[in-house]
C-alpha cells in the first residue's frame, strides 16, 4: 500500500475500506510480482509492432530515459512522448494522450 500511495494517484481512503482493500491488494501485488519477475531474452525484441511510449516528465518511478528503453522491445518503429506530470500524468494530460492515440502525425507506422 505504501508503494502505491507514494506514486501519488491513489487517495489513502481507498485502502481504509476493508472490502475494497481485499479486492485491490491481490491485483496490485500481482502487478508488482510481474514487474519484478519479467526478464526478456537478451537482444531479442518481443514485438514487431510499432510502440509509442508516453510518460510523465516528473514520474518518480520512471524517468524519460527509462521509458525510452521500450525501444528495445520491438523491431518496429518507436516513438517516445514525455508529458507534463508525474506517474499519473494521464489525468491532467488526458486530452494530449487522446490526441497522441488518434492523431496520424503522432502514430508510429510499422
Amino acid at each position: 500500500m505504501a508503494a502505491v500511495l507514494a506514486l501519488g494517484g491513489t487517495h489513502a481512503t481507498v485502502f481504509e475500506d476493508p472490502e475494497l482493500r481485499e479486492l485491490l491488494l491481490p491485483i496490485i501485488a500481482n502487478d508488482y510480482r510481474l514487474i519484478d519477475a519479467y526478464r526478456s531474452a537478451a537482444g531479442t525484441p518481443l514485438l514487431r509492432a510499432a510502440v509509442h511510449a508516453l510518460t510523465g516528465a516528473d514520474d518518480p518511478q520512471v524517468t524519460p530515459e527509462e521509458a525510452g528503453q521500450w525501444r528495445a522491445v520491438t523491431s518496429g518503429r518507436f516513438a517516445l512522448t514525455v508529458l507534463d506530470g508525474d506517474h499519473f500524468y494521464l489525468v491532467p494530460e488526458a486530452e494530449r494522450v487522446a490526441r497522441a492515440a488518434l492523431d496520424p502525425e503522432l502514430h508510429v507506422p510499422v
